[in-house]
């Protein structure tokens, strides 16, 4: 692969588009879904509480989610038009149902909902894209009830800058830098978990992976 190869995968990575999208999205949910369930896991979800996701691809981890509890409704935000469209074809009877929404969003920090709203809210591989991370942090503290827990997942820093798309529009963190931003945020009793795990990069190459999940709780 040459620069624009790599180019290419970190566009569609921030916002699958176009007729790479659908790929990208089956490539994510197979190099992510140990991460995304990992990452639900964390919520420990209660009945009748609403989730917030930020960036859900192609939404085929909602199964799972919603298997954690009785009576949860989600709620999840893309920038990819493609991925809102893919997201609902896939979960038609539970849009139906009332019990999922996708939101197509532009990216900025603020969300469109009332102040503690929803009872936990996560994100997988999103954060590199935030332009302000600080202030989409302050806006999930907000919708947030008291209590209401926050789970970030990524790739660190020190291994992110090895795969070579990063270099493109990435902004790459370590789990103390994750930690300062959800203090900085309003969010109290912040712990990170570090994982490694088996799976096939974006780029196609079979790797050993590290990731961490960062939590933070809205006191």
């Amino acid at each position: 692969m040459n620069k624009a190869d790599y180019k290419a995968i970190a566009e569609q990575l921030r916002c699958p588009s176009g007729s790479l999208g659908e790929q990208t999205a089956d490539n994510m949910f197979r190099t992510n879904g140990n991460m995304i369930n990992e990452t639900i896991d964390m919520l420990d979800i209660r009945p009748n509480g609403r989730v917030l996701e930020i960036g859900f691809g192609s939404a085929r981890h909602l199964p799972y989610l919603l298997g954690q509890a009785a009576g949860i409704t989600y709620f999840g935000l893309d920038m990819s038009e493609l991925m809102v469209d893919l997201a609902r074809a896939n979960n038609g009877r539970l849009i139906r149902d009332g019990v999922v929404r996708f939101l197509k969003v532009t990216g900025d920090a603020g969300l469109d909902f009332p102040e503690g709203y929803f009872a936990s809210s996560f994100s997988v591989n999103t954060l590199y894209f935030w332009k302000q991370p600080i202030q989409h942090l302050k806006e999930i503290n907000r919708v947030l009830k008291r209590e209401g827990l926050l789970a970030l997942s990524f790739v660190p820093v020190d291994f992110a800058r090895t795969l070579p798309f990063t270099r493109h529009g990435f902004s790459l963190y370590s789990p103390t830098e994750v930690e300062h931003l959800l203090l900085e945020s309003g969010f109290s009793r912040i712990y990170q978990y570090g994982y490694k795990e088996k799976t096939i990069s974006n780029s196609g190459q079979e790797m050993i992976r590290p990731f961490v999940i960062v939590t933070g709780t809205k006191i």
